[in-house]
């Protein structure tokens, strides 16, 4: 179970002490260090303005959509669109289909992947098919499956699937 973390939207800030029904979700608006699980601040940094952080412990299912940022530290399984850099940290796990401008892992994921930029950092396991402009293996990451360069027909073939998962809930 998650034991410390925020969630805050501008007007309102919510502490996971406070609330027993907190998703460990915080969409960060002011370049404020975000909680773990263990009480570590996230990668002891600063977070970017418009990022969100699902904290670990926590566990995401279905469809995610994001704007700005977007860093996993407990488990994502199905479907994240998000419109920045999407983080798998090291404590992160994500299954499913993946579709971001940028995708580090540095956790595990299993699944599909759509990006410009695809990396796989130095603790980083990934299983599937990665559709991407540009790909980066880390020295002791982990690539296991296929990979291919992002063209008109991938990329439309991707949507098309996002799409009929959005319509099927």
């Amino acid at each position: 179970m998650f034991k410390r973390g925020f969630w805050s939207n501008g007007d309102r800030d919510v502490s996971a002490d406070q609330d027993d029904e907190f998703l460990a979700m915080s969409q960060v608006s002011g370049g404020v260090p975000a909680l773990t699980a263990d009480g570590e601040a996230l990668a002891r940094q600063q977070l970017p303005r418009n990022c969100t952080v699902v904290g670990e412990g926590t566990v995401f299912r279905g469809i995610q959509e994001v704007t700005g940022e977007l860093f996993v530290c407990g488990v994502v399984e199905g479907n994240i669109r998000c419109d920045s850099l999407l983080t798998i940290e090291a404590s992160g796990r994500a299954e499913g289909e993946l579709v971001a401008s940028e995708i580090r892992i540095e956790g595990r994921c299993d699944g599909t992947v759509e990006c410009g930029r695809f990396t796989v950092g130095s603790s980083g396991v990934f299983t599937g098919t990665v559709i991407a402009d540009t790909l980066v293996i880390e020295n002791g990451g982990t690539f296991e499956g296929d990979s291919k360069r992002r063209t008109p027909d991938n990329v439309t073939q991707l949507k098309q699937s996002a799409e009929r998962q959005r319509s099927k809930s």
